[in-house]
């Protein structure tokens, strides 16, 4: 009848219906369960269900902490079911469970408050649009703090220094879409590149050739302003050494994926907010965002087949994260993408700051996380490598190794880590993964981690986690 993954909110839910002389037949936590065992070979076996069990303490008194927890649902009689909907859809969603903090016209306003309690450890939810506003949510019992901190915010605010040049931001939902003056620029950039891949066919000289090409790039970079401005600090790196990890993040999806089902929320691949793979507990932006060795630097939403782009920077390696999320309708796309940077067929990049950040078959480790998309349809095409560059990979899907050997046969590929069997490709198993892969560890290492991690979180043991996830000896 209703659910949400916060307990004040059942609890305000409760409040109001007995108000109303609802009666509430139960509350149940919905809860995705882990489980591995081996049989009589010593193979290891694991599996991933969804089950609901009914709390048997007071919900106001529940405090135990669950590692796996989706959803708390409420439930009243079939007979007053409709009255108790119309009650919730009545209720104005701000105002009634308290936990509105703050709204605002500006995206970049929104995302600075959001940086703002995380950073003094108040967990707050990600930034929620309605009706051309930014809205964000936290737990009432911090409210009163947050408050204190959104009313100081610019006590401690940095002066701009002299002369510094300032640039406005991306509206976050013109990710990857130039600017209308931009398009009008490329009607004069086109001819010119013509013009000049003319003249340097005629022209012998090699030293003259590189600068014309050199100038060339320099015109098209200054001209598509593909520049993300971000609150970061980028001047003291060199480019030369800044590497990138790419995530292909495909969103999990009930209606266009086989897989076994999950509850509505987690199973919508087009809702980046709730879905298990990216805005979940333990989805790649909840996790992440949360985490002490990255920084999130931006966020950008787009109505494409990529629905956001987060990216991070390592807080002490050189390193920028790109994460996107997939709309989990085209997860033929995003493994297409996937394999085609792997191979080298495909490259970008895009510039922070000023500094040149390589993507797709530019980034030096590329990931895929979701279901295995291989076990649902065939690719016709090949994914033979163009650059003789041997790229880095991690596949969290089930049955990885078995279904990704055959397309990746001739990608000349390092595989970091993939999988042997069923298993639940949520963010803890890439993050710590990761760790290991910017301290420049071992694959045997690097897999250690991801397996440590998945044992830890899915409540498995080491050695199942061992035989589920498996590497390239080098």
């Amino acid at each position: 009848m209703f659910q949400s993954p916060k307990k004040h909110r059942i609890i305000a839910i409760k409040n109001l219906l007995l108000k109303n002389s609802i009666p509430v037949t139960s509350i149940k936590i919905h809860i995705n369960v882990g489980w591995s065992l081996r049989n009589k070979y010593g193979q290891g076996i694991t599996d991933e269900r969804e089950r609901r069990d009914e709390l048997i303490v007071p919900i106001e008194d529940f405090n135990e902490k669950l590692n796996d927890a989706q959803t708390f649902e409420i439930y009243t009689g079939e007979e007053h079911e409709d009255m108790a909907i119309k009650l919730i859809e009545e209720c104005d969603e701000e105002t009634f469970f308290d936990d509105c903090i703050f709204k605002t016209n500006n995206y970049d306003e929104a995302f600075e408050i959001y940086l703002l309690l995380n950073k003094n450890n108040i967990i707050c939810d990600d930034i929620i649009p309605a009706e051309e506003k930014y809205l964000l949510f936290i737990d009432p019992e911090d409210k009163e703090e947050a408050l204190k901190l959104i009313e100081h915010k610019d006590d401690d605010k940095e002066r701009p220094r002299e002369n510094q040049e300032t640039r406005p931001r991306q509206n976050p939902n013109e990710i990857f879409v130039q600017e209308s003056h931009e398009k009008k620029i490329y009607k004069f950039i086109i001819p010119l590149v013509i013009i000049l891949c003319i003249l340097l066919i005629k022209i012998d000289n090699k030293f003259i050739f590189e600068i014309l090409i050199n100038k060339i790039n320099v015109i098209i970079r200054k001209n598509t302003n593909n520049d993300i401005t971000v609150d970061y600090d980028l001047s003291s790196l060199d480019e030369s050494e800044i590497k990138t990890i790419h995530v292909f993040v495909a969103l999990c999806d009930n209606k266009y994926q086989g897989i076994t089902r999950v509850s509505a929320a987690l199973g919508d691949g087009q809702n980046i907010n709730t879905n298990l793979y990216w805005g979940a507990r333990y989805g790649i932006r909840s996790y992440f965002k949360k985490s002490e060795e990255w920084k999130l630097l931006t966020s950008r939403k787009e109505k494409g087949i990529i629905l956001e782009r987060l990216i991070f920077k390592h807080v002490e390696k050189n390193y920028f994260l790109i994460a996107d999320a997939y709309d989990g309708k085209y997860i033929r796309q995003c493994t297409l993408d996937f394999l085609n940077s792997g191979s080298g067929k495909q490259k970008d990049s895009l510039q922070i700051n000023g500094k040149n950040i390589g993507t797709g078959g530019n980034a030096s480790l590329l990931a895929y996380i979701g279901h295995d998309g291989l076990m649902d349809f065939q690719l016709s095409e090949d994914f033979v490598n163009t650059d003789n560059i041997k790229r880095d990979m991690i596949i969290l899907a089930c049955y990885s190794k078995k279904y990704f050997t055959p397309v990746l046969e001739q990608a000349n590929v390092n595989m970091l880590v993939w999988t042997t069997n069923l298993m639940a490709p949520e963010a803890y198993t890439l993050h710590d993964a990761l760790t290991g892969y910017v301290n420049g560890e071992t694959n045997e290492e690097i897999r250690e981690k991801a397996a440590a991690a998945y044992s830890k979180y899915q409540k498995c043991s080491l050695n199942a986690a061992k035989g589920l996830l498996v590497t390239e000896k080098r």
